[in-house]
């Protein structure tokens, strides 16, 4: 596995979804299924048919992880400067909709940030992956969480929804993702499609909430209740996805750039 960067002249994508010259790609080298009298530990590349001139071993892992689950979240960049509540919300939202796992890139974050997730973390339905990057990047790391967040579901998911902190896919006839493919694979046959792609309606906080009472004894109020008006017409300039793992190849926050033959995008 390797990553290759794209130069700006070729960046595939159209704006508004080019946000300069980060485009990466994950290539996988494949090999044919060769028998072995016992699992090898490690595997090294040649550059030519006689095997010589190796390249460094590498060690082969083998996935021992549970059983494959319906739906995985990624936050499509990473985070900074989020209150330790905006997270713990956009945790429970996902979490009450069907999300199994949820991975958060993390560049910049109080310490209280991440002491809010432990919880999470220690149950395995969050991680947390620090980047090690002090200085803000905002768009300029999306590309890469995309791809990442690809092939680190593969083999734990069979839906991965790409979004952000501020963002949310909330069925209009039906309490969770669930119900909402099952309805959709009565019209039309969902396993064609590398992915979905929804069109994103606003809502904004016009500070009409304070009549707002939470049942539960909660210090703090969630973004999704304080949100409570609705902009006229959908925003077609940045769909959000919903990429299948079985036929999607490469992620992007508004897109699907590259997918299995066959496959079709919705």
């Amino acid at each position: 596995e390797y990553w290759k960067k794209i130069a700006p002249r070729f960046n595939p994508h159209p704006p508004p979804y080019r946000h300069g010259p980060d485009t990466y790609y994950c290539n996988l080298l494949r090999i044919k299924l060769t028998k072995f009298s016992e699992p090898p530990l490690y595997i090294a590349l040649s550059q030519n048919e006689f095997c010589d001139d190796l390249l460094p071993p590498m060690p082969v892992f083998y996935d021992n992880r549970r059983k494959r689950e319906k739906f995985a979240v990624c936050i499509q960049k990473g985070i900074f400067g989020i209150p330790a509540e905006t997270l713990i919300s956009f945790v429970e939202l996902n979490k009450a909709l069907g999300a199994s796992f949820i991975t958060i890139w993390i560049q910049t974050i109080e310490e209280s940030v991440y002491n809010a997730m432990i919880p999470y973390v220690e149950s395995g339905l969050v991680e947390m992956l620090d980047w090690k990057v002090t200085t803000p990047i905002r768009n300029y790391g999306t590309h890469a969480a995309c791809n990442e967040c690809v092939y680190r579901n593969i083999h734990r998911a069979e839906y991965v929804a790409l979004t952000d902190i501020d963002e949310a896919f909330i069925p209009y006839k039906h309490d969770d993702w669930f119900g909402m493919l099952d309805d959709l694979g009565k019209i039309t046959k969902i396993t064609d499609y590398a992915g979905f792609r929804f069109e994103s309606l606003p809502w904004r906080d016009k500070g009409n909430h304070s009549k707002i009472k939470l049942k539960c004894n909660s210090t703090f109020l969630p973004y999704y209740f304080k949100n409570t008006y609705r902009l006229k017409g959908f925003d077609k300039q940045r769909p959000k996805m919903m990429l299948s793992m079985d036929r999607a190849i490469a992620g992007h926050n508004h897109i699907i750039p590259y997918y299995k033959k066959g496959a079709k995008q919705c």
